[in-house]
């Protein structure tokens, strides 16, 4: 499964392999915990997966992140994802994040496709304004990268991918990370499974100290919306609201009805 000589600081496992007859009962979390635990000092742990078997789903379950792709060497050519699951050793990218005093805005998969999209929604314009970057900057979490890596179109992926890497906020503790998603689900019980994706999305943003999460999605902020706020002070908004926000908030503000901005689309800035 891995090698206890590791010339290099990424970890590559190539196979996990649990008995059929005691799956879903923990033990591939488990292996993939001892491995965390016994290499900590490593990068992290790489590894790649056809994005049509089920461990596809498996992966962001234990905090893994797909990056990129490359060609199988099946017959049919099949593409393999390759995944990531950082160790959170502090880099250059993070102290400069960490510089950086403006408050963020985690982009939830709906709003970013928007934004990369050839043709968007009135509001991603709004969110393209000059004075905007100014007073607030925008993220993606992890979560971004596995809504794109299933789409159906190869190119469209690495366009979105491409995009989504310039935005993507650093990965943060474990520790933290599962404290907060444990929150969350011990306050929505009753959450579907098919919201495992949403509550991830919330608590990779609450953990990171994002002021808001921004979507198109009404039904997770009429779920969330509270919990996220009383847990982790996230604005869980649409994307109306957030330029609300930041206009009311920003120096300079009188009082008065908010003005839009005539900008260039943000997504003209990742389309190519």
């Amino acid at each position: 499964m891995h090698s206890s000589t590791l010339p290099r600081q990424d970890i590559r496992l190539v196979q996990l392999v649990v008995d059929p007859e005691v799956r879903g009962s923990g033990h591939a979390r488990a292996l993939v915990d001892a491995i965390v635990e016994r290499f900590r000092s490593r990068r992290g742990i790489r590894l790649s997966c056809r994005n049509d078997y089920p461990a596809s789903s498996f992966w962001p379950r234990v905090g893994f992140v797909p990056v990129g792709e490359r060609p199988g060497r099946s017959l049919n050519g099949q593409p393999l994802t390759l995944w990531w699951r950082s160790f959170h050793h502090t880099d250059l990218l993070s102290l400069l994040y960490e510089k950086d005093d403006r408050p963020t805005a985690v982009l939830d998969s709906c709003t970013f496709f928007d934004i990369v999209a050839a043709q968007g929604p009135g509001y991603v314009e709004q969110l393209s304004a000059d004075w905007l970057s100014d007073h607030v900057r925008f993220g993606v979490t992890g979560e971004v990268f596995v809504e794109i890596s299933r789409g159906k179109d190869s190119r469209e992926r690495a366009r979105q991918r491409a995009a989504a890497h310039g935005m993507l906020v650093p990965e943060v503790d474990d520790a933290l990370l599962d404290a907060v998603l444990g929150e969350l689900h011990a306050a929505h019980p009753e959450a579907p499974g098919s919201d495992e994706g949403d509550l991830r999305q919330i608590a990779r943003a609450v953990a990171s100290d994002a002021t808001w999460l921004v979507t198109t999605d009404a039904a997770m902020r009429a779920r969330y919306a509270k919990s996220a706020s009383r847990i982790g002070g996230l604005r869980i908004v649409r994307p109306e609201q957030l330029l609300r926000d930041v206009d009311v908030n920003r120096p300079g503000f009188d009082g008065g009805s908010v003005v839009w901005f005539q900008s260039t689309p943000l997504g003209d800035l990742v389309a190519a």
